[in-house]
């Protein structure tokens, strides 16, 4: 209900529209977490959100580049 107004209806239509509205759940998540990331010291999720990593060094993270560099048997183990 915090995040329901006027303005998401809009937003919500637009899922809707490009099939997904499967997704509206995970919409919705990310932007409680914006907006509790914009409250900054306000929010009760300062400290946790605070102490999340803001670098990923995973594969997952790594751009095409990145992967071109690594030796070959850990870009097949990440493939």
């Amino acid at each position: 209900a915090e995040l329901k107004g006027p303005q998401m209806f809009e937003a919500e239509n637009s899922l809707v529209s490009n099939g997904a509205e499967t997704e509206m759940r995970h919409w919705y998540l990310m932007l409680k977490v914006l907006k509790e990331v914009q409250d900054g010291r306000s929010s009760p999720w300062f400290h946790w959100l605070n102490s999340l990593p803001r670098h990923y060094s995973n594969a997952v993270a790594m751009t095409d580049f990145c992967l071109s560099c690594l030796p070959p048997l850990m870009k097949k183990l990440t493939s």
